[in-house]
């Protein structure tokens, strides 16, 4: 993939963040493009599945507030 590629493919950014029991996780924000052409700014935060079983996911994400609210 060219630089100009991975430019036009990039959705978002995320950060390595540490909880308070210092486990850490991935917190940040993606661009969905809606129907309409429009886009909407979305915050995550990736954790890693503590719980994992057989074919269960390796990390769980999940929608925090919305950085408009912010």
């Amino acid at each position: 993939m060219e630089k100009k590629d991975w430019t036009n493919s990039k959705l978002g950014a995320f950060w390595i963040k540490k909880t308070k029991n210092d486990k850490q996780y991935l917190s940040g924000i993606i661009d969905v493009q809606l129907p309409d052409g429009s886009t909407k700014k979305v915050s995550l935060a990736i954790y890693k599945n503590d719980f994992k079983k057989g074919n269960n996911p390796d990390f769980n994400a999940y929608q925090m507030e919305s950085p408009e609210n912010l």
